[in-house]
């Protein structure tokens, strides 16, 4: 899930973004931008006529290993693609990681018109349903950064076979929730740096105001360079990885919050180990994740926060990052290969 600056890398630059037309395969990105030992193979699948979707497996010998299954990743965004995770292959370092980028964006295939294709996080959810019987695994472990998270979630709702642990990476429960959050986080940002800026955040009760505020919600935001630096990633600058990935995001109307602005999960989801993983200093606050307390069930969700970390904590500190992950993922690993559906 990204805010503003993020829906667009001319934001941050003043260069023109690399086109790519629809209905076309996306050209071959640069070398890796992200340095692994770990061995890869690359494959796509074909879900439907005309839809092709790219996935990278590191360590595929592993792939089948009952003893460490592997780990199946989902991006957020929604469309930014699976470039900026690559560095938890070099944190979680038992098992195999599986990545893949959604249609429409990275090395997937692009849908052929815009005109009434609305993103669609069912499609998304058929889309790795295919995949995960493509790659033919028995037992994973499911891991959705951000949207991805959202996209998680919403499979596990329609199939549980196999999945031993849920982990949610920065994924809000609500895209409203997030974006009200930067806002809020940014204009506390301007008003420490400046007293006399007058908040905008108080709550109006008039219709007109609600009116703005939503509409607000559905449009691109500049953030502050501060907030950025704060709350998004907190290294001097952004890792080519992630710039990699938003030079390959996909079409406007299906990137960022806007995408989804009006998802909000609801339904009940229980049977399923889930860790629930941010950053201190995260745009994706306790506001924005407190619901999963009361949607996920029997076990609770566990919640961790990485100290010092904002939005991508795979980046700004890779080995914490990784920790995290495998230590959740270790202690499931022996988990029943079949989970009742509740």
């Amino acid at each position: 899930m990204l805010p503003s600056h993020l829906m667009d890398s001319s934001l941050r630059k003043n260069e023109p973004r690399r086109q790519i037309r629809l209905g076309e395969m996306p050209p071959a990105p640069p070398p890796s931008l992200c340095i692994t030992g770990a061995m890869s193979r690359v494959g796509r699948f074909e879900p439907s006529p005309g839809i092709s979707l790219a996935y990278t497996i590191f360590r595929p010998r592993q792939l089948l290993d009952d003893r460490k299954p592997p780990l199946i990743v989902c991006h957020g965004g929604p469309s930014i693609p699976s470039n900026y995770l690559l560095p938890i292959v070099n944190g979680v370092t038992d098992r195999a990681i599986v990545f893949y980028d959604m249609w429409g964006c990275g090395k997937s295939s692009r849908p052929a018109r815009m005109t009434n294709t609305p993103f669609s996080i069912p499609k998304m959810v058929e889309h790795l349903q295919g995949l995960i019987k493509h790659w033919n695994v028995n037992e994973f472990h499911l891991f959705g950064h951000s949207f991805g998270g959202i996209l998680a979630y919403e499979y596990l709702k329609k199939e549980r076979t196999g999945c031993l642990s849920l982990l949610l990476g920065s994924t809000p429960t609500s895209p409203k929730l997030i974006q009200r959050e930067c806002f809020r986080l940014d204009q506390e940002i301007r008003n420490t740096a400046n007293a006399s800026i007058v908040s905008t955040n108080s709550v109006d009760n008039d219709e007109a105001a609600e009116k703005e505020e939503e509409t607000k919600l559905k449009q691109p935001q500049r953030f502050s360079e501060a907030f950025l630096q704060t709350h998004e990633c907190r290294l001097p600058a952004l890792p080519l990885v992630l710039t990699d990935a938003l030079a390959q995001a996909g079409p406007p109307g299906w990137r960022g919050a806007p995408a989804i602005i009006d998802y909000e999960a609801l339904e009940p989801l229980s049977g399923i180990p889930t860790l629930v993983l941010v950053g201190e200093y995260d745009f994706c606050t306790p506001t924005c994740t407190e619901g999963w307390k009361t949607i996920i069930s029997d076990p609770s969700p566990e919640f961790f926060a990485l100290e010092n970390c904002s939005h991508y904590g795979m980046l700004e500190d890779e080995s914490k990052y990784g920790i995290a992950i495998t230590s959740f993922v270790q202690q499931h690993d022996d988990a029943p290969s079949k989970r009742a559906v509740v």
